[in-house]
């Protein structure tokens, strides 16, 4: 919504029989009148945007930020398909009234320059960014993540784009059947695990469009079969705090820009006995309540063989917590 002008805005994207990608911006008046259609990417060949959002800056100018492929299917994903495409990086659209032309630049992930601060990742990738480094290669799609976006979110003055990488992970069963003569064949199947979260980027943009640093945050061991966002971006002055709540604990990371103030730390969830041990916990999450308030949510499992009559019993848990 464009309270500035009293308008709705909707971004379409579109594919053609001709494999062409592009992107629009429809506005609408409050009584659904369509006033304007500006095509944003336009005949793309290669890149074919995999997010977008509109976010209003002043009464002439607004911008759009999202994720994109380099690597388009041949076939659209379907809406259905919960991991839709991966992404190979960022890109924006800046949209100023006096200017018919759109400024769009797009960022590979490999041309983020403190990526490897942040993200380990595999053997395999991190030969890709040394190879890069050496050779100075640009515009490079090598990296490729799928991606739960974050609405933008404004911090000192500029515009927050962030995404979670996950991949889906399968394990392997194998089970024995019996032909006709008693003869034991193997069959081996993969089962859907669910969804491993690997890390978090956030990107910063200014009020013109500029890139002006990128920083993360390794999430571990995360998996779950909710694609949805479970980090936390929390404005703390001039710095941000990165955090998440997963197995019992709340993982966070402050960062100032593209520099680590704190690496990450962890802190407990107190449990209501001393003698609690979580031996599992499921659907947890960490939500922004109030000011530097959060609220931590989720089912566990708790085990304590000091409690003859309570010594297993599955509970919601609910906590404040504060980070001050």
């Amino acid at each position: 919504i464009d309270t500035l002008a009293n308008e709705v805005v909707i971004l379409t994207s579109l594919r053609n029989e001709r494999r062409r990608n592009a992107l629009y911006l429809h506005r609408f008046s409050e009584n659904a009148v369509e006033k304007s259609f500006e095509p944003l990417l336009k005949n793309e060949n290669r890149k074919m945007a995999t997010s977008a959002q509109h976010l209003v800056i002043d009464e002439n100018r607004s911008i759009v930020l999202g994720s994109y492929t380099s690597n388009p299917p041949r076939r659209g994903s379907s809406s259905f398909d919960p991991e839709g495409n991966k992404s190979n990086g960022f890109y924006k659209v800046l949209i100023d009234k006096r200017d018919k032309t759109p400024l769009v630049a797009f960022y590979d992930f490999g041309d983020l320059t403190n990526l490897d601060n942040y993200i380990r990742g595999t053997i395999a990738e991190q030969r890709q960014r040394t190879m890069r480094r050496w050779f100075q290669r640009k515009g490079s799609a090598n990296l490729e993540y799928h991606l739960v976006m974050h609405n933008i979110k404004k911090h000192s003055g500029n515009f927050l784009l962030a995404g979670e990488a996950f991949s889906p992970d399968y394990r392997t069963v194998t089970t024995i059947a019996y032909d006709y003569y008693g003869r034991p064949v193997p069959r081996t199947y993969s089962v859907f695990d669910g969804y491993r979260y690997s890390h978090a980027l956030v990107v910063a943009f200014n009020d013109n469009g500029h890139l002006l640093w990128d920083n993360g945050m390794e999430m571990i061991n995360i998996r779950t079969f909710d694609l949805s966002p479970k980090l936390v971006l929390h404005n703390e002055d001039n710095d941000l705090v990165l955090a998440y709540n997963h197995d019992g604990k709340i993982a966070w990371k402050l960062i100032r820009e593209k520099k680590t103030i704190t690496n990450i730390s962890y802190a407990n969830i107190e449990t209501k006995y001393s003698k609690d041990r979580v031996n599992n916990e499921q659907n947890s999450q960490l939500i922004p309540w109030y000011e530097h308030y959060f609220l931590a949510t989720g089912y566990q499992t708790i085990i304590n063989n000091y409690l003859p009559d309570q010594n297993r019993r599955n509970v919601f848990y609910i906590n404040k917590i504060a980070f001050d």
